[in-house]
Parts: C-alpha cells; structure tokens; sequence
C-alpha cells in the first residue's frame, strides 16, 4: 500500500505541477492579452481624440458655411475661364475714369500657372489727385475681377499741381 500512497502522491504532485505550469503558462496569457487590449484602447482613445477635434473643426465650419459659400461664388465670378486682356484694359480704364484718374498706360508681363489658377502680372500707369487714387486703388481692390496690389509707387507730377503719377505692379487672375 506504500507504494500505491507513494504511486498517488507522485501522480498527485505530477499533476498538481502540471496545473500550476497550466495556470502560470494561461496567466502569461492573460497578461499579454490584457496589454495588447490596453494599448488597442489606448489607441482607441487617442483616435476617439482626434475624431472629436475634427468635429468640432467641422462644426465650426458648419457654422461659417454659408460666408464660404458665398465668398467662393464671388471668388469664381471674379477669376474668368479666360485671360481677357482686352477687357481689364476696358475694365481699368473705367474704373480710373469713375474715379477721376486719367489712364495713361497698361503692361503685361510674363504669366505663370499656380495651383491650377494662372497669375497675369501687369503694371499699370495712371495720374490724378490724391483722393482720386484712393478710390481708384479700392475700386481694384475691390471689384468685379480679382486684382492683387502687390507695389505701389507715387511720384508729384512735374506740374505740382496737386497731381501725382502712379505706377502700380499688379496680377489679375484666371483658370
């Protein structure tokens, strides 16, 4: 009967080892899933995060739709398919004719291309007082095609009779 006791008790221990090995082996597991699932919610979190920034970005957008909308409508009517030199020559000339200037002269120089939208540099020349040049620079600013002031330069005319000279470096766009 001994040996059967020592016979029980060796396998007794052999499996009681073999389930500690068996628990130990599913705890290492466990562990590791536990950090797989941990860093997948850390993750999660993070992207949760960022979803949420880019959402409240949108609604902020939402908000101004309607002004970008409309300011895209003006911007699409203000940049023509076409160059049409002949008609922002038309359109600078009444626009310094509205504004009491008198148009002496306009130069186009080299077009390059940019983001799909082509930039048509010109440099233009005209004379008249100085609150005629305010207005006339703000109608360009301002008006029915996009027309970016990059350089002024004011010289006194040669009369001195309150008229100066104006040179203005500008670009005017189109698709």
């Amino acid at each position: 009967m001994n040996k059967n006791n020592i016979s029980s008790n060796t396998i007794l221990l052999i499996v009681s080892s073999l389930i500690v090995v068996l628990l130990v082996v599913l705890n290492i597991f466990t562990i590791n899933n536990l950090h797989k699932t941990k860093n997948q919610v850390k993750e999660a979190t993070t992207k949760l995060q960022e979803d949420k920034a880019n959402l409240e970005k949108l609604n902020k957008l939402e908000l101004l739709r309607s002004e970008l909308e409309s300011a895209n409508d003006i911007l699409i009517k203000q940049i023509p398919d076409e160059p049409s030199e002949d008609l922002l020559i038309e359109y600078i000339q009444s626009l310094s004719i509205d504004n009491d200037n008198t148009f002496l002269e306009i130069e186009f120089r080299e077009r390059e291309e940019k983001d799909k939208v082509f930039i048509m540099p010109f440099i233009v020349d005209v004379k008249g007082n100085y609150s005629s040049l305010l207005g006339f620079l703000n109608s360009m600013a301002n008006g029915e095609r996009l027309i970016r002031i990059d350089k002024i330069e004011i010289n006194k005319s040669v009369e001195n009779s309150g008229i100066i000279n104006t040179t203005i470096t500008a670009s005017a766009f189109y698709k």
